[in-house]
């Protein structure tokens, strides 16, 4: 993919210890004894198409609810620890099993309603629906279980995450993907575990500013007739404090006229 006008990517080494971190994970939650964690189920109830009742016992590290049946890890979206959820099995390998809650049967005091509305399927964010204090101690928590399996230090003081002032808009970067389908641009983030886009107008963890921008890109792209390949991904970063922007337009072919138009409209406003 060539980078319009200019940008620098820096993500392998902090992809390889999300990864180190992922599979660290697994390792542990797999690991665990089911002793004590025991519910009614059995694997065989893995074997139907019917929502299964399951108690969720932890979180995971991309925010979904851990529960077991038997000793088979099981990684539930939508479900917090504490609840008991109906889930239907939507992935199943030898050593744990993937599913959506369909239903919450128990809900947990630490469950808060998202105040965005592409929560539910937006890839952005994994754990809005926990309450801000709970959402630091799992961030805590998990600093701990990786000094503990990945650096082997066992005795070691983590100390409390430190609240942000704000616990939305606070953020001067974000990063769009761009997809046409038929005559509909789409500008939004991933589905969760998908490559399909989630169209949104606002984001918000994002800064104010950056609103105003994607407005503004949203306008001219529909006025302009722009090939596809030309525009994929769109990336804003703000200043709040000085009032300045910088604005990266990425695409396999990026030096179309249409792109050309659309940077200068841009400036003019």
């Amino acid at each position: 993919m060539a980078i319009c006008p200019i940008a620098t990517i820096l993500h392998s080494i902090g992809a390889t210890i999300g990864q180190m971190v992922a599979m660290e994970h697994l390792q542990k939650i797999t690991s665990i004894p089911s002793e004590g964690n025991r519910t009614m189920n059995s694997k065989s109830d893995l074997e139907t198409d019917k929502p299964i009742s399951l108690k969720i016992i932890s979180l995971g590290s991309e925010g979904e609810g851990i529960g077991r049946i038997d000793s088979l890890a099981v990684f539930v979206e939508g479900a917090l620890p504490g609840e008991t959820a109906a889930v239907k099995i939507t992935e199943r390998k030898s050593n744990y099993a993937r599913g959506i809650a369909t239903k919450i049967e128990e809900t947990s005091s630490q469950r808060v309603t998202p105040p965005c509305p592409y929560f539910q399927n937006c890839g952005g964010c994994q754990i809005m629906h926990l309450n801000y204090e709970s959402q630091l101690l799992a961030k805590q928590q998990r600093v701990v279980e990786t000094l503990k399996r990945l650096g082997g230090i066992k005795d070691i003081e983590v100390l409390p995450c430190l609240p942000s002032p704000k616990q939305f808009g606070y953020r001067n970067k974000i990063t769009l993907k761009v997809k046409k389908i038929q005559e509909q641009t789409k500008i939004g983030y991933f589905e969760r575990r998908s490559h399909a886009i989630v169209d949104i107008d606002r984001c918000a963890i994002q800064d104010n500013a950056a609103h105003s921008i994607l407005k503004a890109l949203r306008e001219l792209i529909g006025a302009i007739k722009i090939d596809p390949r030309e525009l994929e991904q769109i990336i804003i970063r703000s200043s709040i404090k000085e009032g300045k922007f910088l604005i990266i337009l990425e695409g396999e072919k990026c030096f179309g006229k249409a792109l050309q138009e659309l940077a200068g409209q841009l400036v003019k406003r």
